[in-house]
């Protein structure tokens, strides 16, 4: 869909229509609002302006009405529009009844808890609410430990705000996701490189819900690329030395 800045439809593909069940022709114009269930209205109104305001891709997961199920909504400004104020382009999944709906979630979890990465999810302070299995191997805190907590404990006691946090809570910002190398200890002290990625959730009401990030332990990447760094140096040197 296209959907002008007072929620009225600009355009819609055929895939739009087959799941709103309308002819494709008599949805220009109408207001995207009446097709989502009564309580979620208000959630599409402050989604759609903050979309308008900020122009950065929003996400949002809502119930369509008379029980049709959910779908999810990835929305950001159309920069190709033809009108003046642009155009909120929205590609919209079927999502499907909501017992397929907490299946997938269910199947979710699952699969988090069976990954090698590590995982956390933070709530809209940036406190810990949930790990994975994966985040007390790599780090050696367990679930209890860690929930509640600000992620940064995990630079250890006067660890120093890096620059790379500066960039990351910029991105997160403006894109709603960021990726990167994170210096970091574990709980026995030692300390670890890890390639976190980091993904902002939006709230049903449109504003920051969680973060969630997934890393993994890259320090013996990390130590083998400086090794063969160091070799390359000495072998510079020996062909010097030789010349």
């Amino acid at each position: 869909f296209s959907i002008e800045p007072g929620g009225a439809i600009a355009r819609a593909n055929l895939t739009a229509a087959v799941l709103l069940d309308v002819p494709k022709a008599d949805l220009i114009g109408r207001n995207f609002e009446q097709f989502v269930a009564a309580p979620f209205q208000g959630r599409l109104r402050r989604f759609i302006e903050t979309v308008f305001a900020s122009g950065a891709r929003q996400v949002l997961e809502v119930a369509l009405e008379r029980g049709a199920g959910w779908i999810r909504i990835e929305a950001n400004v159309d920069p190709e529009a033809s009108c003046d104020a642009g155009a909120c382009r929205m590609i919209v999944t079927d999502l499907g009844q909501v017992e397929l709906h907490e299946s997938a979630l269910r199947r979710a979890f699952i699969i988090l808890d069976n990954i090698n990465e590590g995982v956390l999810v933070t709530d809209a302070g940036n406190k810990i609410v949930a790990v994975n299995p994966s985040f007390t191997k790599i780090t050696g805190y367990r679930a209890e430990e860690a929930i509640g907590r600000d992620p940064s404990f995990l630079r250890g006691a006067g660890g120093a705000r890096q620059p790379a946090h500066e960039a990351m809570w910029r991105s997160l910002d403006t894109a709603g996701s960021w990726q990167g190398e994170v210096a970091n200890r574990k709980k026995s002290g030692e300390p670890f490189v890890e390639w976190l990625s980091i993904t902002q959730l939006r709230a049903p009401d449109g504003g920051v819900g969680n973060f969630v990030g997934v890393f993994s332990d890259i320090t013996q990447r990390k130590q083998a690329e400086r090794a063969l760094r160091e070799l390359h140096a000495e072998l510079d040197q020996r062909v010097v030395a030789r010349t």
